[in-house]
This record gives C-alpha cells, sequence and structure tokens, in this order.
C-alpha cells in the first residue's frame, strides 16, 4: 500500500513540475515582438501642429507635436508593414504606405509637406563604425518651395547641398557651438538657429520645411536629437 501511494505522490509531483501556469484574463501581459525593428518620428508637416503614427492599425505614437520626434524608439515587427499618419484633432487619415524595416535595425521617419499631400522619408539610423567622441549629423530639405538648398555649419565651415525631397548622409564632426543656416542657391538665407551646442554621442537631424502662418507660410528649420 504504501509503495502505491508514493508511486501517486511522484506521479502528481511530476505533473506540477510540468505545468505551466496560465495567467487569467485580467493579468497584464507585455508582448513585444521577437523579430523586431525600432522606429522614431519627426513631424514636419507644414498645416498639422499634431499627428498620430500608426503601423498596421495600431498607434505607435499619438499626440506628437510639430518639430518634436519621440523621446525613444519604439520596436515594431521588422518586414514589411503598413504606416498610417493621422491628423489631430480631426483624426483624418493622411498617409497610408507601407515601408520594408530590417530586422534589428533603428529607423527614423521624417513625416512632411501638406494634409492634401504628406510624405514620409525614411533614414536608416544605424552608424556601422561609431566613435564616441563625434557627433553625426544629416541635413533633410522637406520643403517644395526651394529645389535645392544649401545647408552651412559655423559660416560655411562646412556645407551641404540637399535637393527637395531628399537627405544627406550621417557626417562624423567633433563637439562644436555652431550657427545653423539653410541657404537658397543665389546665397540668400531662408532660415537660420543662431546658435547650437552640438554633443558628442548623438545623432541630430536637421529639418527644413515650411509652416503655416496666418499669412500664408514661411521658412523654418529644426533639429531633432537622438542619443546614440
Amino acid at each position: 500500500m504504501k509503495i502505491k501511494y508514493y508511486f501517486r505522490l511522484l506521479s502528481a509531483l511530476i505533473l506540477l513540475a510540468g505545468c505551466e501556469c496560465v495567467p487569467g484574463i485580467d493579468t497584464p501581459k507585455i508582448v513585444e515582438p521577437q523579430n523586431y525593428s525600432k522606429i522614431n518620428i519627426i513631424n514636419a508637416l507644414t498645416d498639422s501642429d499634431k499627428i498620430s503614427f500608426l503601423s498596421n492599425d495600431a498607434i505607435i505614437f499619438d499626440t506628437l507635436g510639430y518639430s518634436n520626434s519621440t523621446a525613444d524608439y519604439k520596436k515594431i515587427l521588422s518586414g514589411t508593414s503598413g504606416f498610417q499618419v493621422l491628423t489631430l484633432p480631426d483624426s483624418t487619415i493622411v498617409f497610408n504606405s507601407s515601408f520594408y524595416l530590417e530586422n534589428e535595425k533603428s529607423y527614423s521617419m521624417i513625416v512632411f509637406g501638406k494634409k492634401t499631400k504628406t510624405r514620409i522619408i525614411l533614414l536608416d539610423d544605424m552608424l556601422p563604425a561609431k566613435d564616441t567622441s563625434k557627433f553625426y549629423i544629416r541635413f533633410a530639405n522637406c520643403t517644395q518651395t526651394f529645389s535645392e538648398v544649401k545647408f552651412q555649419l559655423n559660416n560655411a565651415a562646412f556645407e551641404q547641398q540637399v535637393s527637395y525631397k531628399f537627405y544627406t548622409n550621417n557626417f562624423a564632426l567633433s563637439p562644436v557651438t555652431s550657427s545653423v543656416k539653410i541657404l537658397d542657391t543665389s546665397n540668400n538665407v531662408l532660415a537660420e538657429i543662431p546658435v547650437y551646442n552640438f554633443l558628442a554621442n548623438r545623432l541630430y537631424t536637421i529639418v527644413f520645411r515650411n509652416i503655416k502662418t496666418s499669412g500664408g507660410q514661411k521658412n523654418d528649420c529644426f533639429i531633432s536629437v537622438n542619443k546614440l
């Protein structure tokens, strides 16, 4: 009899050890994709102060203000995904398209243009040979008013020419306090940031675009910062 009792007890213990406890329906559970990419959003839309950004109809970033990039990257499924942009507060879908994102890579997306014709520039944020003593910088021309502009740091000590809807590579520079200027092809200043402190181990994206005003439109530029 004792042998049967011990056998039953041992069988019960084996069953308990092999049991995976399933959380109840009210138990919060965080599920992250195993194959993922990371994205950061930069809002440069001309005529909408705030946007929401969705991937496959799920909100990834909500109420993102103009000239703001998201504070942190967010993980989404890698591969081909659908992306939507909603303007707020009217919740109008102004962009709906797909992009392919590589596994375990980081990206920034610049949302620009107008509500009637919203576009996205997809930027690769991966730096193959990162030097933490440097800062990295790139420029994007998001205004159709000027087919080509020049971006200058430190009064033309560093200069890049960029066409509309295009962006530059990532350049590694030594930390500096500098002015930022955007000029047309005749060297007229279109927009300017008089003083900016560029710190090491950062990725800076300088965006040139138009903004809507009561009198029409005006030129504007801003800097988005990603800490590496």
